[in-house]
């Protein structure tokens, strides 16, 4: 049986190197809309190595008692690090979690959830909102004005820790150093700071899997009181996790799968109750406690079965990806199961491995697992705008699609030496397998870079192996090669001096990128946010927009949604001062396009420069004498918080230079105030560089020191330690 298993795994073994191969050395030089030069992928990979490598030789001299302190001091950096961002740098939400925002809001006004469209669509965001809106009262009941910000300090705490889990996890495997690396390897990686503001399913739900993991195996040699405790915590916490996000069982699934032929069937079914009925036990509380506490009602016409996603897995055309047509297919259907399935039948013939290439792409693909679309828009405008979506997004891009490159790349040495195990001693098999299911899952379900995040935490625990082997071959002297020796001093250093000569000549060539080099660059003044969940049309009416800015501004930038594209809709717009008196008017024309093209357009509507000196109110009116209900503008819309009250000099009429909200504004529709405020931004577009001289010589100085000492103490130095 055992050596029946052991040939199986082989040969599962053998298909993960396929797919992770195709998935590191494809995809990790290709972003989303972003092409990234293969050598700035590879410079930038082999000098994180020479850094991370010159790190793993100092831990590893150094005792547990020491590393574990270095550990915890990293957790604690990491915390801050997270509570800052978070706080500082509130994000937009996008759509499902404007939603969740809107009536977790509501919730603490009224304590009734009540009816809504949305959660009848999508009744797996309910355990979600009824999560966030308990964290939220908690945040009210501790004297927080903003309960969001509860929500952050939560993420923070709980996404620091779990990467200290991850250190005490490996610690358990690999080792203290190994452990120590693992973590350091998530601290430096960006992705998990910038979600931690956005409290959605990717980071709530994400430290429950890794805790869950983290009691299964401390179960492990444990007494019998505390074997059971703790794999009875480890299925509570795994049972939340599944509430929140479904695929956190995947985790579980490989850990049960792992224990096949590990130990008797007696042991077998003894773990696996334990953990089950920790599940039962966190679905049951939600189901007969917390689900009853809220007059929840679902609307069951719209309620859409799990094939749906399966059919939007199917799509050849968006590539398995999200599609508003395939929604509205399975909204109208009078049979939606059935009529799902015929359409599953259909495309099913017609999908071929380069379709499945591409979905491979579409998850496991983005460096920076959707940053550049999502989550730079923060709700503070400040140098963070030009680093996360102005010019200089380029150089976040090719960093953390670097560490990326590498993490994936360990995770492959570490399937590669799995060839070499059996399955009954490997320690990497959860992590190996529990990635499979995860690719297999996405093959099938609905694609969305965004997924493959979840799924980071344990690509880095499967990492430890393949780091450590890298780095132990990088420490020799010489390798051997079918009976050939190879000594590696000439290869080293002739690695170094070019190391060092490249960081010289990138730094010289950067000056004139980003300092010599002057663009035309919109400098954003002031920013308001959008109004509620209902679009505002402008239908032979007029709309009203009170803004009120302190310094000049140029241009007005404002997002439209066009409903009919195929007649011409000329819209009048009038700008007028604080005494009502007419500054400017504009006209602004949308053209038929054809009708294959994309539905949404954006305008911009352009103004002379206009002096603006102290604080002012101004009035913009938008109008078109000849909209109809079947040919009209209407304004994309939803709503963000922001802690405005922190900003400096704080005033609750005006806010201006370089502060970005204007939580005043009101917005009237044939002289009716609406909740919320038109998305408008005022704008200066001025030519500039991207980085003061000062700015550039002290960072070109710092990469140049960086890069020259470690190639120096990894590559150049002679070593008389033989490792």
């Amino acid at each position: 049986m055992k050596n029946l298993i052991n040939g199986l795994y082989k040969v599962f073994i053998y298909c993960m190197l396929f797919l992770w191969g195709i998935i590191t050395f494809t995809t990790a030089f290709d972003m989303h809309e972003h092409k990234i030069p293969f050598i700035i992928v590879i410079g930038g990979s082999i000098v994180l190595i020479c850094i991370l490598c010159n790190i793993y030789n100092w831990v590893k001299k150094l005792p547990k008692n020491t590393i574990n302190k270095l550990a915890f001091c990293l957790f604690a950096i990491v915390f801050t690090s997270m509570l800052l961002w978070g706080i500082n740098y509130q994000v937009v939400p996008s759509y499902d979690l404007t939603h969740i925002i809107g009536k977790t809001d509501s919730l603490l006004l009224t304590g009734v959830f009540g009816s809504d469209p949305y959660f009848s669509l999508y009744p797996t965001q309910i355990p979600l909102t009824i999560f966030i809106y308990l964290l939220k009262s908690v945040g009210v009941f501790l004297g927080y004005a903003n309960p969001s910000e509860f929500v952050i300090l939560y993420n923070a705490f709980m996404t620091s820790l779990m990467l200290y889990i991850l250190y005490k996890i490996v610690c358990r495997f690999s080792g203290s150093c190994n452990g120590f690396m693992v973590m350091l390897l998530a601290a430096i990686y960006p992705d998990f700071y910038l979600y931690v503001s956005y409290y959605y399913t990717d980071i709530i739900s994400m430290p429950f899997a890794i805790f869950g993991f983290y009691f299964l195996i401390k179960a492990e040699g444990s007494t019998s009181i505390k074997e059971k405790s703790y794999l009875l915590l480890s299925g509570i916490l795994f049972g939340i996790g599944f509430k929140l996000r479904v695929v956190t069982l995947i985790l579980l699934i490989a850990y049960i799968v792992s224990l096949i032929g590990e130990y008797n069937l007696k042991l077998f079914i003894k773990r696996v109750f334990f953990v089950l009925f920790g599940i039962i036990i966190s679905i049951g509380l939600y189901s007969r406690v917390l689900f009853p506490m809220f007059d929840i009602t679902i609307d069951e016409t719209l309620k859409l079965p799990a094939t749906h996603w399966v059919m939007m897995g199917l799509n050849y055309k968006e590539s398995g990806g999200y599609s508003t047509r395939d929604l509205m297919f399975s909204l109208k259907s009078q049979n939606k199961k059935e009529d799902i399935k015929e359409v599953i039948k259909t495309r099913i013939k017609k999908v071929d491995p380069l379709f499945y290439y591409r979905k491979l792409r579409k998850v496991w693909s983005e460096g920076d697992h959707d940053i550049e679309r999502k989550y730079n828009h923060i709700s503070r405008v400040d140098w963070t705008h030009q680093l996360f979506k102005g010019k200089l997004n380029g150089i976040l891009r090719c960093y953390v699609q670097s560490l990326k490159c590498i993490i994936y790349f360990f995770f492959l040495i570490t399937i590669l030496k799995e060839r070499k195990n059996r399955f009954e001693t490997s320690k990497n098999k959860v992590f190996i397998i529990a990635i499979f299911g995860a690719i297999l899952f996405y093959l099938i379900w609905e694609a969305l870079s965004r997924y493959s995040f979840s799924f980071l935490p344990i690509v880095l625990l499967g990492s430890s192996t393949g780091l450590s082997t890298v780095f132990h071959v990088v420490n020799k002297r010489e390798i051997s090669f079918k009976k050939k020796t190879i000594s590696l001093r000439k290869m080293r250093k002739l690695a170094g001096y070019t190391m060092i000569l490249g960081a010289f000549l990138i730094s010289v060539l950067g000056y004139y990128v980003f300092v010599q080099y002057k663009e035309p660059t919109d400098v954003i003044r002031n920013i308001q946010g959008y109004s509620t969940g209902a679009t505002i049309p402008v239908i032979a009416s007029e709309i009203k927009e009170v803004f009120r800015v302190t310094d000049g501004f140029n241009r007005i930038r404002l997002t439209v949604n066009l409903a009919n594209l195929h007649k011409k809709t000329d819209y009048k717009y009038f700008l007028y001062d604080e005494n009502h008196e007419l500054i400017y008017e504009g006209k602004y024309t949308f053209e038929p396009r054809k009708k294959q093209e994309k539905t949404i357009r954006r305008a911009t509507l352009v103004f002379p420069y206009i002096e603006v000196q102290g604080k002012k109110e101004f009035t913009l009116k938008i109008k078109s004498e000849k909209a109809t209900n079947r040919n009209f503008v209407a304004f994309n819309t939803f709503k963000f918080f922001t802690k405005v009250e922190s900003l400096p000099n704080f005033d609750p009429e005006y806010l201006g230079n370089k502060f970005d909200m204007n939580p005043n504004a009101e917005t009237y529709v044939d002289d009716i105030l609406y909740d919320g405020s038109l998305y408008i931004k005022v704008i200066d577009r001025q030519k500039r560089s991207m980085l003061s001289k000062e700015n550039y010589l002290v960072l070109a100085i710092l990469i140049v020191l960086i890069i020259s000492f470690n190639s120096y103490v990894l590559l150049i130095r002679e070593r008389r330690n033989k490792v």
